[in-house]
């Protein structure tokens, strides 16, 4: 599955970003040790979990837009 992190707040976005550059790393060493492999994945998954998704603000501009309406 595709992460679009334009999808997702600041927050642990550059760790994730890292994690995921550091995992690709891993990736290609041809010498990596099985620790090695294991601990990048770990920390990719959980650079992964602390994402914060951006939220859908849709419903409270609606809000918004008849309230002004009321107040017009």
């Amino acid at each position: 599955e595709k992460i679009d992190t334009d999808d997702f707040t600041s927050t642990g976005k550059q760790e994730f970003i890292d994690k995921l550059e550091a995992a690709k790393e891993v990736l290609v060493n041809e010498d990596a040790s099985q620790a090695d492999v294991d601990k990048a994945a770990e920390e990719l998954k959980a650079a992964q979990d602390s994402l914060v998704a951006k939220a859908d603000k849709t419903k409270l501009d609606e809000a918004i837009k008849n309230a002004e309406g009321l107040t017009s």
